[in-house]
């Protein structure tokens, strides 16, 4: 999402997985990928439609919610909730990692697929056509059993710290990505995660302090709005379509091309 760019009070969000997720992004066949991190605008729209829900329910509730949570950024995985060794998406020699694992490694360990099928009711059996694989970030490593946990931030300003803050404290659970109707994308909020960020957090997130991504040649952190000002050393462009589900019906937000998280511009 956008930023205000009058400087924010900042604070450090930490996420435990609950149940698998789905963060649409392309499909291949009747398969459908899911990103292994989590978009700025996706926790957006958790954290909107948690906070309308709390305040009331009201469209006046999930608008206040919508300006309140302007500056969030991307979430990523970690695996150790006390380490905060933060799994930043980067490329090397063209290849994306999501930390130190390659992409594949990591849908090794952390990804699965579920398959479903409609049913004819005249024939008790599967619609032609009619399979689909949903691909899914577990909560724990099918390899080892480590936890995963989800860490952002979100800039929150100064007049508005005491809405946040009691928001926080009430919420229990957010749901993000698609098929949460199913149970899939429920991330529980640890209150003992809640962090002030300070400049040396912004830093390690490439953040300037209203928001605004520094492009030095460091990966960036979140989405960044493709600028022909901009040299992408390292990494890819991305068309993106912004939904809002905080409605009754999905609404489109934007359409444009990003910088994706891990890319390298100057």
């Amino acid at each position: 999402m956008t930023n205000s760019k009058e400087e924010l009070c900042w604070y450090k969000v930490v996420f435990k997985q609950l149940t698998p997720i789905h963060i649409g992004r392309k499909n291949y066949g009747v398969l459908s990928e899911t990103r292994l991190f989590i978009p700025q605008w996706t926790m957006w729209g958790a954290l909107v439609n948690a906070y309308g829900k709390i305040k009331g329910g009201k469209d006046d509730d999930f608008a206040e919610g919508k300006e309140l949570f302007k500056s969030t950024t991307c979430f990523f995985p970690i695996l150790n909730k006390e380490g905060y060794h933060i799994m930043f998406p980067n490329f090397k020699n063209g290849k994306l990692y999501i930390g130190d694992m390659k992409e594949e490694e990591f849908r090794l360990k952390f990804t699965d697929t579920y398959v479903s099928t409609s049913i004819s009711p005249e024939y008790i059996a599967a619609k032609d056509g009619s399979l689909h694989e949903t691909e899914v970030i577990l909560p724990k490593s099918k390899k080892d059993g480590s936890q995963i946990y989800w860490v952002g931030l979100v800039g929150i300003e100064e007049s508005k710290k005491g809405k946040f803050l009691s928001f926080i404290k009430k919420c229990e659970d957010v749901f993000v990505g698609g098929d949460v109707g199913y149970g899939l994308g429920r991330l529980r909020v640890l209150q003992n995660g809640i962090n002030d960020a300070d400049k040396e957090c912004l830093k390690n997130w490439n953040l300037k302090l209203d928001g605004e991504v520094i492009c030095n040649g460091e990966p960036i952190r979140k989405y960044l709005r493709f600028n022909q000002d901009y040299t992408l050393q390292k990494g890819k462009l991305e068309f993106v379509v912004q939904y809002d589900f905080s409605g009754q019906s999905p609404s489109i937000v934007k359409k444009e091309c990003f910088f994706v998280p891990g890319s390298e511009i100057k």
